[in-house]
């Protein structure tokens, strides 16, 4: 199991400034998913219990009487990283409001009980080392969660064996609909497009076999309309005309070749 760092207040050993401790018995319940390691900084640090308050006045820890303890949190700290680095720990729980564990809030230096933003020194000395740090009611949110996903897998493990006992005695699983309250949250599925089939194709009025849509040349050349002699007869561009074969001679224009020339007369004989 994982292990996590603990202020040793938190757990009920009597490491308080005035020789009390500060027992949150819910934080049992994480027992359940880690070991606990108690340990309290300025315990370790070489302060004795009990002892005065102290308190962080500018960048020193002082008592109450003012006597400099900055050594000893200091000292306290270090130990608390050394036990995290040995033993790989990578979440800690500390009581908040407290000159060495606070992790949101600590004293403000006048010993009235009033609490101002900052960090406790071993709080801070962890944070800069990667470590995780939380108070109580964090810690707590933290156990709600897990129990909360230890009460899902334990749901999901005894469907399973539902299903597998089940299928021993040749009952199957019927499986409800599922139903969507919104269109929105209704899953998308992706419809093939119907394959092109020759008999599907829709015709012309005349019967001819094209599709609809396609313009035919007699439809596009309304002012000379489609003679029935050049039907189904290619067309071809000659001297920049385009135009189509017919019969006989090609249906062509005199461009270009001059006036006509005059043909022979005819002469009557008058009677």
């Amino acid at each position: 199991m994982d292990k996590i760092l603990i202020s040793a207040c938190l757990v009920g050993e009597n490491t308080k400034y005035d020789g009390g401790n500060n027992l949150n018995q819910d934080l049992e319940g994480l027992l359940q998913f880690y070991d606990l390691i108690p340990f309290c900084p300025e315990v370790e640090g070489g302060l004795k219990t009990p002892r005065e308050p102290s308190e962080i006045i500018f960048d020193s820890v002082k008592s109450k009487s003012g006597k400099d303890v900055s050594k000893n949190f200091a000292l306290g700290a270090e130990k608390a990283l050394s036990i995290v680095r040995f033993f790989g720990i990578k979440t800690a729980i500390l009581k908040e409001g407290s000159p060495s564990c606070g992790s949101h809030e600590i004293g403000d230096g006048t010993f009235s009980h009033k609490k101002i933003k900052g960090e406790g020194i071993t709080a801070r000395l962890l944070r800069e080392n990667g470590v995780k740090v939380l108070n109580e009611t964090e810690a707590l949110e933290l156990l709600s969660k897990l129990k909360e996903g230890q009460a899902k897998k334990e749901e999901a493990t005894k469907k399973a064996i539902e299903a597998d006992a089940n299928k021993e005695n040749g009952l199957e699983e019927i499986k409800e609909p599922k139903t969507f309250e919104k269109k929105e949250d209704r899953p998308r599925r992706y419809e093939k497009k119907p394959q092109f089939k020759p008999e599907n194709r829709r015709f012309h009025k005349d019967g001819e076999d094209k599709p609809r849509g396609e313009k035919r040349f007699h439809e596009s050349r309304r002012s000379h309309p489609f003679r029935e002699d050049r039907k189904d007869k290619p067309f071809h561009k000659e001297n920049g005309e385009r135009r189509f074969e017919s019969l006989g001679k090609p249906h062509t224009m005199n461009r270009g070749k001059g006036p006509r020339k005059p043909g022979p007369r005819k002469t009557f004989n008058k009677k």
